[in-house]
């Protein structure tokens, strides 16, 4: 007899077509299954016997081939609690997928995508330790996860899916779901989409998903215009005046407007980042998002906010105490309601005006400045990769540089043979 590893409350039951007392001499045997409070017929056994001599789900001895039946009535119960039990432990036991898989109808393997999310996610988790994620990263994926089963139980009413059973039927639902129930926008909409997208590959290429039906999904973001700060508005966060929460807030969104650094590469930001070359600090440092070395150029006003807080440095070393980015953003919108700044304030606008207005030269992800001037008079940045700088008009000139020729000679000691400007638009 076929014995469970797991408890499971599932009982099969075998009964006749027709009644125990009807006449006839030979019924069909019927195959029932039962789970939590639910029933389901499985259809007919290959097998006949008289009503009365089927009794407790057993053939009675005196069948003269009760010994054959009883064997073939435990094979049939063994095989249900078989795939009974391989979907119990993937969380994923119902009356309907245990008859599809008595049907033959089993796929490479009962694996939900919620178990997909944790094991996808847990080797997030290991990359996270590693460094090779961030924590907020980490928390995104799974709020994800968790959005993906919320809707199935909302809109299937079960807890969870096989792989198998995710289509793109229900992913266009999920889509009109987050639409029209969770509010996002376009391209955060996008995200939550890819992760299932991207869920399902996961489960395909671990071979738990033969025909993936989300193969050949793919989803493009909106390009966002997010904006900058023009000189004027700029000046007016630089002059307000505030109290001294909102001071740090300002002064940190405004040294990320003269370095034109990220939120996380300036909350990691240490005295050793701290560098000097040609008589003039540099950050020399590497990127968290992308672990490339950034050397960047320290503009006076920047290096006056690092001064500023030179005795207000935060216990573990950092060079400016950051606030968390959600606190930032939420702050720079008084701010700018405060300067009568009509604009969406947040940290990452710091970047754009820096690289709108604050014109550069970038050379191993690192930024050096000069100002330059292109018809009219109006500013542009230069720009700069690992092969030197690219033009895409060759009618800008030069009109000074920060330190007196020293961005000039910082510039060709990297042996560049040819320097091409760029224009970028404004």
């Amino acid at each position: 007899m076929f014995q469970m590893k797991t408890n499971i409350n599932l009982r099969v039951s075998f009964y006749t077509r027709d009644k125990k007392d009807s006449e006839v001499e030979q019924s069909p045997i019927m195959l029932r299954v039962s789970y939590e409070g639910k029933r389901l017929n499985l259809g007919r056994l290959p097998i006949e016997v008289k009503p009365s001599l089927l009794q407790a789900n057993r053939v009675v001895s005196s069948c003269p081939d009760a010994g054959y039946i009883n064997r073939e009535l435990d094979a049939v119960k063994a095989k249900l609690m078989v795939y009974a039990e391989d979907l119990y432990r993937n969380n994923a036991l119902t009356l309907s997928r245990l008859r599809d898989a008595y049907a033959g109808k089993r796929r490479t393997s009962f694996k939900t995508i919620g178990a997909v999310f944790n094991e996808n996610n847990e080797e997030h988790a290991r990359r996270t330790q590693a460094g090779l994620l961030t924590q907020g990263t980490l928390r995104n994926y799974r709020r994800f996860a968790q959005s993906f089963l919320d809707f199935i139980l909302m809109r299937y009413k079960v807890k969870d899916l096989l792989v198998s059973e995710v289509t793109v039927a229900i992913l266009d639902e999920y889509r009109l779901y987050l639409e029209c129930e969770g509010g996002y926008n376009h391209n955060t909409l996008i995200k939550l989409l890819r992760y299932a997208v991207n869920a399902m590959k996961y489960a395909e290429k671990k071979g738990y998903l033969k025909d993936n039906a989300l193969r050949d999904v793919s989803y493009c973001e909106n390009a966002v215009d997010r904006g900058f700060l023009t000189t004027e508005e700029l000046q007016k966060v630089e002059e307000v005046e505030l109290n001294y929460h909102f001071s740090v807030v300002r002064d940190v969104f405004l040294f990320a407007c003269y370095t034109g650094i990220s939120y996380r590469d300036v909350y990691n930001l240490r005295e050793k980042n701290i560098a000097v070359m040609n008589g003039h600090p540099w950050l020399l440092f590497r990127r968290q998002k992308t672990d490339t070395l950034s050397q960047v150029y320290l503009l006076d006003k920047a290096i006056a906010i690092l001064d500023k807080y030179l005795y207000e440095r935060p216990y573990d070393g950092r060079l400016l105490p950051v606030y968390s980015n959600q606190v930032i953003n939420r702050d720079l919108k008084k701010i700018a309601e405060a300067c009568g700044i009509e604009k969406c304030l947040t940290f990452h606008l710091a970047r754009h005006t820096f690289a709108t207005k604050r014109p550069v030269v970038e050379r191993f992800c690192g930024y050096v400045y000069a100002t330059i001037q292109y018809d009219g008079g109006k500013e542009y940045p230069l720009q700069v990769d690992a092969n030197g700088l690219y033009a895409t008009s060759q009618r800008v000139s030069v009109v000074n540089d920060p330190n007196g020729g020293g961005l000039w000679n910082y510039i060709a000691a990297f042996n560049l043979s040819t320097i091409h400007y760029v224009t970028m638009a404004e």
